[in-house]
């Protein structure tokens, strides 16, 4: 096992991050970039053992480089710093072996790395019942009686995908402090608690 990956990250210094983190281990990081495409376009002359990446890609989604995957036939793990319930189901859903969180330890990075590699999957049956119960929860059938404005469904939109408020203000071109309170009217139009469930609601409403 030569422990060859190739990685998609919207920001270069998580790729330093993990080059750095694997030159103290049998594994390597054989190719970072930021978009699908620079990825694709490798694989076509490359082979590797797994492809790591995050699902938010400006130039696609996890599904695209799952697709991707199943074409060189190479194992996919989504490392991100965020779950969802939501983007998990469709995770697991296109195929991906795993999720490894950002935050997690050099020697769990690296062990669930080299079960990806083997063939593997990280999935626990955890994961599933976490998803029904979230995607089963009462207050979900809640009816949405406040439509949101444009400007809010955009933040809904970037949220759901994981990013931060912070991430949200530099997508959107609009402050910090404005998308803090877009985030806090949407909240309590959709008459929920927090982001996850927010995300959870649109998506069974089709708002998403």
């Amino acid at each position: 096992m030569s422990g060859r990956i190739a990685m998609v990250d919207p920001y270069p210094i998580v790729h330093m991050g993990v080059s750095a983190a694997l030159r103290q281990t049998d594994l390597s990081l054989a190719f970072a970039t930021t978009t699908i495409r620079e990825l694709n376009d490798w694989l076509d002359d490359n082979i590797v053992e797994l492809i790591l990446c995050d699902f938010l890609l400006e130039d696609g989604s996890a599904e695209v480089i799952q697709r991707i995957a199943k074409r060189h036939r190479t194992p996919l793990v989504i490392f991100s710093h965020w779950e969802n319930p939501v983007f998990t189901d469709r995770i697991i859903k296109s195929g991906a072996v795993g999720l490894i969180r950002k935050d997690a330890s050099l020697e769990s990075l690296t062990t669930n790395l080299r079960l990806a590699i083997a063939g593997k999957t990280l999935w626990k049956r955890r994961d599933s019942r976490k998803i029904t119960g979230a995607l089963s929860t009462p207050r979900l059938n809640a009816k949405i009686e406040f439509p949101l404005t444009q400007r809010e469904f955009e933040v809904l939109r970037v949220i759901a995908k994981g990013q931060t408020n912070k991430m949200a203000a530099d997508s959107l071109g609009i402050s910090y402090e404005t998308v803090k309170e877009h985030v806090r009217h949407l909240l309590l139009k959709l008459n929920v608690q927090d982001r996850t469930q927010a995300v959870l609601l649109a998506v069974r409403h089709g708002l998403l």
